[in-house]
């Protein structure tokens, strides 16, 4: 690296020093020798930070927004629209390097304080009734229960409803669909945004439920709704697959892995999945939306590099990528982690059209605050410190195997598990070691099998196309097969443990120092690959 890299001048410039007093500098990402400012000595700590400030700024501005956001949860509008004030003020009269943590801040307390300020729709609590539209389907949580979304009809501020009901035949619930009008009545419980965050009350406000409705009767629908197109065609789809494969087991595993059907699943399946550390394959997230659009891109970068398209290559193939992935995000319904999924998705593949494949760092960090900014308080979820988690894995894993595909799926995977695993453990302290050998070994390929091989399988099914009816059996067959091999682990007594106290801080700690290591051999890979373009 030379004298003549950006970083440098940027540094001495917010130094307001002379280029004269810099010697023995390289770029800030570069730390294999010291770097002095002034005769000052720079540590390991401020060679890091100046190069993410040079060469991937939205990777500063991301957590700064996503922690005014969160100091703006426990403040209050009050002292949200004062520290907002004050924050504007002290934009408006400083100078230097400070400005850009000062405009995150602001960008985050701004974006909080909109969400915040939401109007309160009044009614009564305890036993009501209510004439509703239906938002979304019927879920079974479990046996015997149900939930569905539904939204109060021929209100000038309608309230959204949770509504929790026991599925009984006479409770009229199998008849019901997205878009239908019809009465409720029970006992209805106000959601308030809480002081924790992580609360199931705050979960709920975040997402614009005003109400908690335990239902004891709902009437058959009024006026039956028009569902959806994409919702018509999901219901065809799992009938068809059911159909075809005589409702094995395996088929309702390729529609959860696939399509995030997860109510056709018995709960035992769903425990061995989620003792084994392999519950992200039963639900349709960021994991198989980041496998569907690596995996069009790919092709298409492939095929548009083989043809006349020449330097447009990485653009139709993004294109192309993000056309499929949002077609699969609504067909598979849109739901919140999907979305968000695919919004990170779009913002990186934007970023790779204008700032170039190299800055995979800032790439992630413009998807993260685009997520921040339509959905406040978003880093306070699991589900989302899971999908950026991932991508990061995905991106170190990518860049600590560059040049063996076979080396690089094996880092990828390794390096995946390691920062989600650290977020699962932060989150409820249990962690799975089979689950890394099980993530390595079956975690790829079996996503790979479902959403990459069954999924065209069952869209070609339901287009009629020859062929089609097999492959979505044997796939159903494999699936039966891996399950089964799934429970007789169980059986044997291996699955995740729970820790706490020390152990759980130990555990997070050595996660953390792997993912610190994972991520230090990334950049000093991102040197040499660097280095060796310089030489050549």
């Amino acid at each position: 690296m030379s004298l003549d890299s950006p970083g440098i001048f940027a540094q001495v410039a917010s130094s307001r020093l002379p280029v004269k007093n810099v010697r023995n500098v390289e770029t800030p990402w570069q730390g294999s020798r010291t770097q002095f400012v002034a005769g000052r000595r720079l540590g390991p700590i401020r060679r890091r930070a100046a190069g993410v400030r040079t060469y991937a700024p939205a990777l500063l501005v991301a957590p700064l927004v996503g922690a005014a956001q969160g100091a703006a949860w426990f403040l209050g509008v009050p002292l949200v629209m004062a520290a907002l004030v004050t924050s504007a003020l002290t934009l408006a009269t400083t100078v230097g390097r400070g400005r850009l943590a000062l405009g995150a801040i602001l960008l985050g307390l701004v974006s909080a304080s909109q969400a915040m300020v939401r109007p309160q729709p009044v009614l009564m609590t305890g036993e009501a009734v209510a004439l509703v539209e239906v938002q979304e389907g019927m879920r079974r949580v479990m046996p015997g229960r149900v939930t569905f979304l539904a939204r109060e009809a021929f209100s000038l501020q309608p309230a959204t409803f949770l509504c929790r009901a026991v599925e009984l035949p006479w409770r009229n619930t199998a008849t019901i669909r997205p878009g239908d009008l019809i009465w409720i009545r029970g006992e209805l419980a106000p959601v308030r945004r809480e002081p924790n965050p992580g609360s199931w009350s705050s979960w709920l406000w975040r997402r614009g439920v005003s109400y908690e409705f335990k239902v004891t009767h709902l009437s058959r629908p009024l006026g039956e709704g028009r569902p959806p197109l994409l919702h018509l065609a999901r219901e065809s789809i799992e009938q068809l697959v059911l159909n075809s494969t005589e409702g094995r087991r395996g088929a309702a595993l390729l529609l959860s892995m696939a399509l995030g059907s997860r109510d056709l699943l018995s709960k035992q399946v769903e425990d061995s999945f989620m003792e084994l550390g392999l519950t992200h394959l039963l639900v349709v997230s960021g994991y198989q939306v980041s496998l569907v659009f690596g995996a069009v891109y790919g092709i298409c970068r492939a095929l548009a590099a083989r043809g006349a398209l020449g330097g447009w290559a990485r653009g139709s193939a993004s294109v192309a990528a993000i056309l499929c992935s949002t077609m699969y995000v609504l067909l598979i319904g849109p739901e919140v982690s999907p979305m968000r999924a695919l919004v990170a998705a779009a913002a990186l593949a934007f970023e790779s059209l204008t700032e170039g494949s190299a800055r995979f760092a800032q790439r992630w960090g413009v998807s993260l605050l685009i997520v921040e900014l339509i959905w406040p308080w978003a880093m306070l979820e699991i589900g989302v410190q899971l999908t950026f988690a991932a991508l990061a894995g995905i991106g170190i894993g990518s860049t600590i195997g560059r040049g063996s595909p076979l080396r690089s799926a094996v880092w990828v995977q390794v390096s995946v598990w390691a920062f989600t695993s650290l977020i699962c453990v932060a989150w409820s302290g249990r962690i799975s070691v089979v689950g890394l050998v099980l993530n390595l070994a079956v975690a790829g390929p079996w996503s790979a099998l479902n959403c990459l091989i069954g999924l065209p399988a069952v869209i070609g099914l339901a287009f009629g196309a020859p062929g089609a009816t097999h492959i979505v059996q044997a796939v159903a067959y494999l699936n039966e097969g891996l399950s089964s091999c799934l429970l007789k682990l169980l059986d044997l007594g291996i699955g995740a443990t729970t820790h706490s106290g020390s152990m759980h801080a130990l555990c997070l700690a050595l996660l953390a120092a792997i993912c610190v290591q994972l991520s230090h051999r990334a950049i000093d890979e991102r040197h040499r690959s660097a280095a060796l373009k310089l030489a050549g």
